[in-house]
């Protein structure tokens, strides 16, 4: 108001000369204060001589004519990839590319979409370069507001996932060692959740030993930290000395200095905190009575919501970093003067931005008004990147997705350009297959002239105890990839996380093999003709064993998985009555041989010249029958995949053999060797139990394979049993395949990764420019 007074007063006055600079997108009322002392003004713009006629007398854009103008952008620098995480990755690959010519901090990173510049600063982090993101970090991505939220959340729903996330939270580690909780209590965790898969923690009856105590241990300290914001809903003024005692229940404790960057953040949080607390009881203070108050009724947890929610807003400035690469906002860099740029997020909504959805200021009124509309917008953003372009070396990076995984829209001025160009741009972002390159390592790599990664595949070390006996399920591993094969069988590495929210696909099938097991076990049932009796008793067994298993607090998606299950009983009780009828009967079932048996493929480990002791065999077989006739024998395995996963294809042809012929999986052929440890001798046949989820498919698949063939089962297998004895572990497979049924060693093995190292690369015979 006194802006518009003195316009129209006429009482805008300077003694001083005043000189505009960036200064290309002024509004009304700058402009009207301008022309009464126009003598004094100087507008500098940024722009080629011929194109001034695009500027009006205030050195401001013609919005008409940049509409229509042209962006200097090369195809070639301009990249079309995935999501954030590959925006991420783009950035360090076009730092990768400048290394020989610009230093750090002669390069700008522009965030025009800020939910990249987290992924950004962690792929800048372990390519051991600082990033400075000069407009602050929210207080919503630091450490001490994402705990509120999780303490909020485990208050409103009390699920394990919430325990879980909670005892991973760095504070509360520390806090729970103060409570006398120590260990490795997260593995307890993990394993009690891949095991269980509990919705919610029962103090009294939780069952999984020591990992399920482990698990009631931490839950029953968290509930009391969060108990004195549990209950009926109060007045929001009244949550404030609870909000305040839990922080300093999880913090009192703790020395902080403040020239330490994490120790910063959390006095900035409780000093925030703490200013918001002084809000909510100030607002009821004001309100007189109870019955006048206004401040509404909510629970401990919505207040800690409230809380969160008031000082999302809030910032914290980063402290200066010398040498640090600068990440700046969209409308921050036209100013920079940084020698090399690389722009993120340049999609439509973020450059240009828009703001058609505005109820009572629609686009169309703000221009009649001559505030900021999308047509200036549009100007004020194309402009800027074409003065990016001509003034600095430039990468632009936009995405197909964002971080919640929704699409994205190209910006429109990646398209303002000639028409045959414009066409071949959009199949650039179109194209599935142009996702901007894969994951870069570069660990350390962004040092001066450095190109390779100094994180190399560590290589296969001698094995401190001899193989003495492999299980027939493996060599199918070896078969894939030996180096993986070393990993998981020869080191043992397993995954463990927490991620599961229904059983896995191995998991689901052993629990059809463990329900199977008993019923195989049960002589009533097993040699029953009764379709409908053989139901009821693999209901009452499935029941049995998800109990046991499981408990009551499983989650829904393993009850709903359980019925599925059921349904596959069913149609096995039909197929296992029809089969009993024909005369087979189930001689053994889950036979476990082992070492001890002494069953060894003849040949095997003999003249490899490693050692002169055999290896021997071992496995489980799901099933054996014979024939109450013809004594015939044949021995199966249970198959519950649906054709289109790792062993779960439909026949055993296509399970062991690729088109090609060639040996890929030996379990079936071998097995003929270990039903030796129970007297089985001479021909067997082998075959596949299928229960895949179309239940109409129930029914045996047998193998048709002579003798013949399958001695060439038994050389390949001697082939791979020679190969393991000799600690043959190398070399790395690196085509899909592995990455596929290997997914645990990603990380290990750098999978769909840009630049890999390897323990054979040298980098000492390499010319380094300093």
């Amino acid at each position: 108001t006194a802006r518009l007074y003195a316009i129209k007063h006429r009482e805008c006055t300077s003694d001083r000369d005043i000189v505009l600079v960036a200064a290309v997108d002024l509004d009304r009322s700058q402009r009207a204060m301008l022309d009464q002392v126009a003598d004094r003004v100087t507008a500098l713009v940024f722009g080629p001589q011929e194109e001034m006629a695009e500027f009006d007398e205030h050195g401001c854009l013609s919005a008409a004519a940049w509409n229509d103008m042209p962006v200097a952008v090369e195809r070639d620098q301009i990249a079309v990839v995935d999501g954030p995480a590959q925006q991420a990755d783009a950035v360090v690959a076009a730092l990768a590319n400048w290394n020989d010519t610009l230093a750090a901090d002669e390069v700008t990173i522009g965030a025009a979409d800020e939910s990249v510049v987290p992924l950004v600063e962690q792929r800048l982090a372990e390519a051991e370069l600082a990033a400075r993101f000069g407009a602050g970090t929210p207080l919503d991505r630091l450490g001490t507001v994402q705990l509120l939220e999780l303490l909020a959340d485990y208050l409103e729903r009390g699920q394990f996932g919430d325990l879980a996330a909670l005892a991973r939270h760095p504070d509360i580690g520390v806090w729970l060692a103060r409570q006398g909780v120590d260990g490795d209590y997260l593995s307890a965790l993990d394993r009690f959740q891949s095991q269980q898969l509990p919705a919610a923690i029962d103090h009294e009856g939780q069952r999984g030993e020591k990992q399920g105590g482990a698990a009631v241990a931490i839950s029953r300290r968290l509930s009391n930290l969060v108990a004195p914001l549990a209950g009926e809903s109060r007045p929001l003024g009244d949550w404030a000395e609870p909000i305040l005692n839990l922080i300093a229940s999880v913090y009192g404790e703790r020395q902080f200095d403040r020239s330490l960057d994490e120790d910063r953040e959390v006095l900035e949080v409780c000093q925030a905190v703490s200013a918001c607390i002084e809000s909510f009881r100030a607002l009821d203070a004001a309100q007189g009575s109870p019955a006048e108050r206004l401040s509404p009724r909510v629970t401990g947890a919505v207040a800690l919501r409230l809380v969160c929610e008031r000082i999302a807003g809030e910032r914290l400035p980063p402290p200066a970093m010398p040498g640090a690469v600068e990440v700046l906002g969209w409308l921050e860099l036209p100013l920079d003067d940084a020698a090399g740029l690389v722009v993120t997020g340049l999609n439509e909504g973020f450059v240009p931005s828009g703001g058609n959805a505005d109820l009572f200021l629609p686009d169309r009124l703000r221009g009649a008004l001559g505030l900021i509309d999308n047509d200036r917008r549009y100007a004020r953003d194309n402009y800027a990147l074409n003065l990016l372009a001509a003034s600095r070396r430039l990468k632009l990076v936009a995405g197909r997705r964002g971080l919640d995984g929704e699409p994205l829209v190209p910006s429109r001025l990646l398209f303002a350009c000639a028409e045959p160009e414009r066409t071949a741009r959009a199949r650039l972002y179109f194209d599935p297959a142009a996702t901007g390159g894969p994951h870069v390592v570069l660990s350390g790599a962004l040092r001066a002239g450095r190109r390779a990664s100094s994180f190399v595949v560590p290589p296969p070390v001698p094995l401190s105890d001899n193989v003495i006996s492999v299980r027939v399920t493996e060599l199918r591993d070896y078969l894939v990839c030996p180096y993986r094969y070393y990993l998981r069988h020869r080191l043992s590495l397993q995954p463990l996380a927490d991620e599961a929210e229904e059983l896995a696909a191995n998991d689901f099938g052993s629990l059809i093999h463990a329900v199977l097991a008993r019923f195989a076990g049960d002589e009533r049932l097993r040699d029953a003709t009764d379709a409908e009796l053989l139901e009821t008793g693999l209901n009452a067994i499935l029941d049995t064993v998800l109990e046991e298993s499981f408990g009551s607090t499983v989650l829904a998606a393993v009850r709903v998985q359980g019925e599925q299950i059921r349904g596959r009983l069913a149609a096995f009780a039909r197929w296992q009555a029809d089969w009993r009828t024909k005369g087979w009967r189930i001689r053994d079932a889950e036979m476990e041989v082992n070492a001890a048996h002494k069953i060894c493929l003849p040949g095997a480990g003999q003249g490899s010249g490693h050692r002169d002791e055999p290896v021997y065999l071992r496995g489980r077989i799901d099933r054996i029958d014979v024939h109450d006739a013809s004594g015939e024998t044949i021995v199966f395995d249970y198959k519950t995949g649906d054709g289109n996963a790792r062993g779960g294809q439909q026949t055993p042809e296509k399970a062991h053999r690729n088109s090609a012929g060639e040996w890929t999986d030996l379990q079936l052929p071998l097995y003929r060797h270990l039903v030796r440890a129970i007297g089985v001798e001479g021909s067997v046949r082998l075959g596949y139990i299928l229960l895949p989820k179309d239940t109409s498919k129930v029914a045996e698949s047998l193998a048709d394979w002579d003798e013949s063939l399958l001695a060439t089962a038994d050389a390949r297998a001697a082939e791979v049993i020679a190969h393991i004895m000799a600690e043959n572990f190398w070399p790395l497979a690196s085509d899909d395949k592995p990455a596929t049924w290997f997914p645990e060693f990603a990380a290990i093995c750098q999978d769909d990764m840009l630049l890999v190292g390897t323990a054979g690369d040298d980098e000492d015979d390499e010319e380094v420019t300093p």
